[in-house]
């Protein structure tokens, strides 16, 4: 039999129809999906559908060169001969370290190798109080104390 090959096509990834997960436009690098993801989405999830419907190519979850798969939990699926990568771990913006991640998906057949890249940023929903911090800590205020203590003063003799 005549083996064709590798036959991704365009656009190589589709949308899962995942709320909260929004595919952004980008015609500055060919080759990678940009995607806007939600923090907080329920798990797992999908995240995009991968457009590769042939039968003798396995697309493979690739290298991470942003972010680390121990903290998104992304795999490949396959349901009713569609491939979909799919988001097991909780995200949460305010840890830092799941904020970006970059990584490459590709697929082999006996002939080729297609290689495209998945650029996911998290996107904040605001579901805590906002903190400040400063470092280096401990940080101390001055107080003037005399000043408190006339305020106070002053304060207790207007009452009474």
């Amino acid at each position: 039999r005549f083996h064709k090959a590798c036959k991704w096509e365009e656009p190589y990834f589709l949308d899962a129809n995942t709320e909260g997960v929004t595919f952004v436009s980008n015609s500055t690098s060919p080759g990678i999906q940009m995607l806007h993801v939600r923090e907080e989405l329920p798990i797992p999830y999908k995240l995009v559908e991968i457009n590769y419907k042939e039968s003798f190519g396995t697309p493979t979850l690739g290298a991470f060169d942003i972010g680390d798969n121990s903290l998104l939990g992304a795999q490949l699926i396959s349901e009713k001969q569609r491939w979909f990568i799919i988001v097991e771990k909780r995200q949460d913006f305010e840890n830092l370290k799941q904020q970006i991640y970059f990584f490459q998906i590709f697929i082999k057949d006996s002939k080729e190798i297609s290689e495209q890249s998945i650029f996911i940023t998290l996107k904040n929903i605001f579901d805590n109080q906002p903190l400040i911090s400063y470092k280096p800590s401990p940080c101390r205020a001055e107080v003037n104390y005399e000043k408190i203590l006339t305020l106070e003063r002053q304060l207790v003799r207007e009452t009474f």
